[in-house]
């Protein structure tokens, strides 16, 4: 059963880059998320610390901070985006100095899917759908609308198979895809082989479309995605054992 959503002063935000993102990740006929929850959902924390840094509200720390705070976010001054997500953040950085990248992602991705869909539904572009799982079970996949999801899509394969040049936000979402391993299996339908695919990605991703602060983020969802799989993998070895 499909379910709409109540459209409010939600519905008048334009899309950020978490949502995009999110848009991409979400099965286009059924809403079954590509990717686990780990990946999809660090890959959405990633996006608001990219966007943040894309906007200036956030830079990494450099050497002349010191030992005790090089490599730690840094929340600059300037006017909120009027995003509760993003100013939420943007608060998280600032009112703990020193916050390493990864100890912000740890902290972000929590119920930041479920605010990202939230508002994503009230502005019609993904929908509620509801089944039983073994008859009983209730189970809700959120539904991309297709053709909001398929121009999105679009626009990032033309990047990737060189028809068109890359911008700052096409850069940081095939960025942020690269960096949990998913651009081959978002862009299957452009024909490229898997190790093309990658490769562009990679290239992308190392351009000069980004600040560093920009590049260090999506570099640390890279980091901080490896480190949950392998004490993912650690944790159910160690049960098996026991």
């Amino acid at each position: 059963m499909d379910t709409p959503c109540r459209s409010d002063a939600t519905a008048a935000q334009p899309r950020r880059l978490a949502e995009d993102l999110l848009l991409l990740l979400l099965d286009p006929a059924g809403g079954r998320p590509l990717t686990d929850s780990t990946r999809l959902d660090l890959a959405l924390a990633g996006a608001v610390l990219v966007e943040l840094a894309e906007g200036g509200r956030v830079d990494v720390a450099g050497a002349d901070a010191g030992w005790l705070y090089r490599g730690s976010l840094l929340a600059l001054e300037g006017p909120a985006s009027g995003d509760e997500v993003l100013d939420g953040a943007w608060r998280l950085v600032r009112g703990k100095p020193g916050l390493r990248p990864a100890s912000a992602l740890n902290r972000l991705q929590r119920r930041l899917r479920p605010r990202l869909l939230e508002r994503m539904a009230a502005r019609g572009e993904v929908v509620a759908r509801t089944e039983l799982v073994l008859g009983l079970i209730p189970r809700t996949r959120w539904v991309p609308d297709a053709a909001v999801r398929a121009t999105l899509h679009a626009r990032l394969s033309a990047v990737l198979v060189g028809a068109e040049p890359g911008s700052g936000r096409s850069g940081a979402l095939l960025s942020l895809l690269h960096s949990v391993s998913l651009v081959p299996k978002v862009f299957a339908a452009t024909g490229l082989p898997r190790a093309e695919l990658k490769r562009r990605a990679a290239a992308l991703a190392e351009g000069d479309w980004a600040s560093e602060a920009v590049r260090r983020a999506v570099r640390d969802v890279q980091t901080a995605t490896t480190a949950a799989m392998t004490a993912s993998v650690a944790a159910a070895a160690t049960a098996a054992a026991s």
